[in-house]
């Protein structure tokens, strides 16, 4: 199978003959139908945006079809057309840590913890191949998307869920008020 990966920092992107993923506990296979290439990439690439463990498989976010899916996993089922955002949250109800699956960031404080860096030990590998194991949690079934004829259109939309993740990390409810003020990059 290819995959777009980097070994290292500073070195770029290669397509490359890896493994085929297998599903295992908490773990979807998606067969990637289209992702997003966020503006900074060649910053992370290069180095001088954040840090990634590597060698890894990049890719934050994609549609796709559920090709697989292990026995503990009840949200999605083989034919599915999914989102999948790579936005793992630890669980923890009290300051939840948070890792992009196959990008840079960690979220909450920003700053790896043991936790995180053993998230992205069990979770590494992104989503710019032609299949990908994703955390059950990071995909969501896209009703009727088998129907869209063009899922190249819906590839943006995990990247609309870092807004979304954002107002809900700050506590914003429906029916409550939200300035939104002009800003800059992707997400302004």
């Amino acid at each position: 199978m290819r995959a777009w990966t980097l070994e290292e920092a500073g070195e770029g992107l290669h397509l490359a003959e890896v493994p085929e993923p297998a599903p295992r506990g908490g773990g979807v296979v998606v067969g990637v139908l289209a992702s997003y290439l966020p503006a900074y990439t060649d910053a992370l690439i290069h180095g001088t945006r954040g840090t990634v463990p590597t060698p890894l498989v990049l890719g934050p976010g994609a549609i796709g079809r559920v090709e697989s899916v292990a026995d503990d996993v009840f949200n999605v089922a083989p034919g599915d057309i999914v989102v999948t955002n790579s936005l793992l949250s630890s669980g923890e109800t009290d300051g939840p840590q948070e890792i992009l699956v196959g990008w840079t960031g960690v979220g909450g404080r920003g700053k790896a913890t043991a936790t995180t860096t053993a998230m992205q030990a069990v979770w590494r590998d992104g989503l710019w191949a032609e299949r990908a194991l994703c955390p059950k949690e990071t995909v969501v079934r896209l009703a009727g998307a088998g129907e869209y004829a063009r899922p190249d259109r819906l590839a943006f939309l995990p990247w609309l869920a870092i807004a979304a993740e954002g107002l809900n990390s700050a506590g914003q409810r429906p029916g409550q008020s939200v300035a939104v003020v002009g800003g800059t990059g992707q997400l302004g």
